[in-house]
Parts: C-alpha cells; structure tokens; sequence
C-alpha cells in the first residue's frame, strides 16, 4: 500500500506562507482627529492606545472596518492612559488590558485641542 500525501490549508490558500509578527508603535502629536493605524487584510493586530502625558483630551477612536470615525456612533472613544507621566511630575504607570483589531478596523486619534503626544504600540499578526 503507498503513501498518499494530504495537503494542509493554513486558510489563506494552498501554498502560502506566514508572516511574520510586525511591531506597530505609532505616535502623533496632532490636535485634530487623524487616522493613526488600521489592520491589513489577513492580520490582526493586539496592543494599546496611550499618551506621552495622560492629560486631559487625550483619547482614542476604535472604529470598526467599514465604518466612518465618529464619537460614540459607530466608533468606540477610549481615553489613553499614560505609558509615561514622570514628565509631568507623577512618577506613575497607567496601563489597560490589551485589546485586538481585526482586518480594516482603524485606530484614529482625537486630541480634542490637547498637547498630548498620543501613541500606539502592539503586535500585528496573521489571522
């Protein structure tokens, strides 16, 4: 009796390979709503939002792929916590659970007219 090879699909297709895991690390200083990240095709991305500061305004939009960024219809507004704030004189480390985003999904920021630097920082992977 002979052997008789199966073939294996990943999911993505027969013959395709992995890619690597990225590491996203984003920042922008800008006062206006600007699109800081989104998820490509095929990937998912886990991390964090933050700010330089934590200050007052400092907050995020998650908004799902498909969907146009706007504050608490279709996009979830999170506030970024500080990933450095000695700074500002509080020798102290906020930090939130990580989350994940899937493909098209976008990370926007929206300063609100604030000075914080907003960051994002994580790991982008296959599906």
């Amino acid at each position: 009796m002979a052997l008789t090879k199966i073939e294996s699909s990943s999911g993505s297709g027969a013959g395709s390979t992995a890619t690597p895991p990225k590491t996203i690390a984003v920042r922008s200083s800008s006062n206006s709503t600007n699109l800081l990240y989104t998820v490509p095709v095929g990937r998912k991305f886990t991390g964090w939002c933050g700010s330089f500061t934590g200050g007052t305004g400092t907050w995020f939009f998650l908004t799902p792929s498909g969907e146009t960024v706007n504050n608490g219809s279709t996009s979830i507004q999170k506030y970024g916590s500080a990933f450095i704030a000695g700074q500002t004189g509080n020798n102290y480390w906020q930090t939130d659970l990580p989350f994940t985003l899937h493909a098209g999904d976008m990370i926007h920021s929206n300063n609100n007219g604030g000075s914080s630097i907003l960051q994002v920082f994580g790991e982008e992977t296959d599906v």
